[in-house]
């Protein structure tokens, strides 16, 4: 039996290369039981895409917990003992409180790791259904390699603009935005723009330059559709309402290695950005808009949240500047490549897209693009910042805030009336720097 949240990209090349036909599954979940089948636990390893997977083989009496890479879906599970039963339990879901009401204790609940594909074995039975399951082993779904030798970063945008590409293909719904006057959204909109796919972009007017977004929207049209919100003070407080009623209660960390349900930080339903981005969801999803391109990662992977080895939020783990050898001492992974605000910021725009019935799909982390920014010489990862997302916007002339880093707080420029202000423009970013 397998449980699945979440896209498989490469569905049809495994599905030709399992049965020699790319047409024999209706869609991508249905690869994979064949694809277990055929390789085991090392399947997920030749998975391209965003998801959670439960696999539970009961002939070999194993059960695989596997994300992607960088966990863009959440996956929680946990084993306890049921004092009503005195038996032995096992729950895995995509969120937390699903585990806390199957009776789960809180200190029980864990996050499934990223870059972690976990085998447990069965032990014990009740009514033929599993209940005990303890570690087996661990597998790395992607082994990076550290050595920076590319001394140009045209084979970086060649794979963002495939990872965007991935992510938009073969579209049974419309996709949408947040386009401020950054980096982030910028590469994205360049990228959807120079493949010829049509996209809904909004932004809330808060703390961009309005006059950089007004000549991206210029730039863009008439393939973006483009939309300026700008909030009311009612409208913002009713927007974190709605969250606080009907978001997942997750709380963020930005410095633990693996996250308990015990830790305490920060409700995603407290955090302006997430009100933000709600009212973009809720804006794009009134005109049909499904999928969500984000720009998150971007400030993880590529500038640590720093500018010129300056420190522009408090997360930053070692002030942006690489060091000449990734594989020395404990640098690599650093604190946010796959945890600390990486995974706050991930579960953050996860649960508030999942709110309003939209997916969220990240093209920053693809594993291929991480890949080729690993592999660009430090001194090139350190020429500028976010070097290859600003050589791939100056190739194109596309309108930028340069050297600006705009953290997105839609609690700014609230107006006073009761109606919600729209014209040209484009989105707002729902994650923690905006872009």
């Amino acid at each position: 039996f397998i449980l699945f949240n979440g896209e498989i990209y490469n569905y049809r090349a495994l599905a030709k290369e399992l049965t020699g036909n790319e047409d024999a599954f209706a869609s991508d979940g249905f690869v994979l039981q064949p694809a277990y089948a055929r390789w085991g636990a090392r399947f997920v390893t030749r998975l391209q895409g965003e998801f959670a997977i439960v696999v539970l083989d009961l002939r070999r009496r194993r059960l695989l917990l596997s994300t992607d890479a960088f966990s863009t879906k959440p996956l929680w599970y946990a084993t306890w003992h049921d004092a009503a039963s005195g038996r032995e339990r096992f729950g895995a879901a995509s969120y937390e409180s699903v585990l806390r009401r199957a009776g789960a204790p809180r200190a029980a609940c864990l996050m499934a790791a990223p870059n972690e594909a976990l085998v447990l074995a069965l032990n014990g039975e009740g009514a033929g259904v599993p209940q005990l399951a303890y570690p087996v082993s661990k597998l790395p779904l992607v082994t990076f390699d550290l050595r920076q030798h590319k001394t140009h970063t045209r084979d970086w945008v060649a794979a963002f603009r495939e990872a965007v590409a991935l992510r938009t293909a073969r579209l049974k719904h419309r996709v949408f935005i947040g386009l401020s006057g950054g980096y982030d959204s910028g590469a994205i909109a360049l990228a959807l723009h120079q493949l010829g796919v049509p996209f809904l972009a909004y932004n809330v007017r808060a703390r961009e330059d309005m006059d950089v977004v007004a000549q991206r929207t210029r730039w863009l049209h008439p393939k973006a559709e483009s939309t300026l919100l700008q909030l009311t003070r009612a409208e913002f407080a009713e927007e974190a309402r709605f969250l606080r009623r009907y978001c997942e209660p997750y709380r963020f960390v930005m410095h633990k290695a693996r996250l308990r349900c015990g830790q305490r930080e920060k409700l995603v339903s407290e955090d302006k950005g997430a009100v933000g981005l709600s009212a973009v969801l809720r804006a794009a999803r009134s005109r049909g808009g499904l999928i969500y391109l984000s720009g998150s990662g971007a400030d993880e992977i590529i500038s640590d949240y720093a500018m010129n080895g300056t420190k522009l939020f408090a997360h930053s783990c070692f002030g942006g500047i690489f060091p000449s050898n990734l594989s020395a001492g404990s640098f690599f992974p650093w604190c946010n490549f796959f945890e600390g605000s990486q995974r706050s910021y991930l579960m953050k725009e996860e649960l508030t897209a999942g709110t309003h019935g939209a997916e969220a799909r990240y093209p920053f982390l693809d594993p291929a693009v991480v890949q080729e920014f690993l592999w660009l010489r430090h001194d090139l990862k350190n020429a500028e910042y976010k070097k290859p997302v600003a050589d791939f916007l100056r190739a194109a002339a596309f309108p930028t805030a340069w050297e600006t880093k705009v953290g997105f707080s839609a609690n700014h420029n609230l107006r006073s009336g009761k109606d919600r202000g729209s014209g040209g423009g484009s989105g707002g970013s729902g994650s923690g720097g905006g872009g």
